[in-house]
């Protein structure tokens, strides 16, 4: 297995929130799996919806057959601490597929969204090895977007990880979003931090910060949407091993950074 990353960036991202579509439409801060993989669906030229009760082809090859491991960072000068500036638009649908008439829309927008998204590929299988090829030539069939297609996007820096192991050290920080491990609390996760004599020898540590949100990661056979949405966490928090270094979800790169796959 081979493990790459791409910078993916845009303009302007939405992510809707099935949930709410009462007077505003909301968006998920982070990209989240099922919108990534239609992403890169769109560079392999891989279907995508045709028709109401199927899932998407990009869907059935990525995801339901090779299950593809990805990680999501927030990155860009667009977020603080994981957290996209957004903004409020209105705009009319007079396109005629309106229930009645012109539609009146209130949209929220992510603004310069842009995430490091870590893919975890098979050279030996051939439609990873064609993705691969793509992602490392910047080239793609159809013109992949954020959220939808007003909002097109394009990727930069792919790198290649040659060394990759199970997370080995402590103070390691988990760089992605990640999914709360197992049953534990954060506080029982952290490193430990010095106090007192030893605290005063040491430079001022950073602010520490936590972004939570639910996110989905996969489609409902059944229902045809979303299923039922994960918990996840961002945070510049520092980990001890200890609760890492048997789960294999858990990688961590030459650098000592830490990233979750999933």
């Amino acid at each position: 297995m081979k493990l790459i990353s791409i910078d993916l960036k845009s303009n302007f991202g939405f992510f809707k929130k099935p949930d709410i579509n009462d007077s505003i439409y909301l968006t998920y801060n982070m990209i989240h799996k099922p919108a990534l993989l239609g992403m890169l669906g769109a560079v392999l030229g891989l279907e995508g919806h045709k028709e109401h009760g199927s899932l998407p082809d990009y869907y059935i090859e990525l995801q339901e057959k090779r299950n593809l491991r990805i990680g999501i960072q927030p990155i860009g000068q667009g977020q603080k601490n994981g957290n996209f500036a957004k903004t409020i638009v209105k705009y009319n649908n007079s396109t005629g597929q309106a229930n009645e008439g012109t539609l009146n829309v209130i949209e929220q927008i992510l603004i310069k969204p842009e995430y490091r998204i870590y893919l975890e590929l098979d050279e030996n299988e051939k439609l990873c090895k064609n993705l691969l090829r793509k992602l490392k030539n910047y080239e793609s069939v159809f013109i992949p977007y954020l959220g939808k297609n007003d909002f097109p996007c394009w990727w930069e820096n792919f790198s290649d990880y040659i060394k990759v192991s199970n997370v080995n050290s402590d103070g390691v920080k988990i760089r992605t979003i990640f999914c709360k491990i197992h049953d534990s609390k954060l506080k029982d996760l952290k490193e430990q931090m010095p106090f007192g004599f030893m605290a005063g020898l040491m430079e001022k540590t950073e602010t520490i910060f936590f972004q939570f949100e639910r996110l989905p990661t996969s489609f409902n056979k059944e229902l045809k949407q979303y299923d039922e949405p994960e918990k996840f966490i961002y945070t510049n928090m520092k980990f001890k091993k200890d609760m890492f270094s048997d789960d294999e979800s858990f990688k961590q790169l030459e650098n000592g950074d830490g990233i979750y796959l999933f």
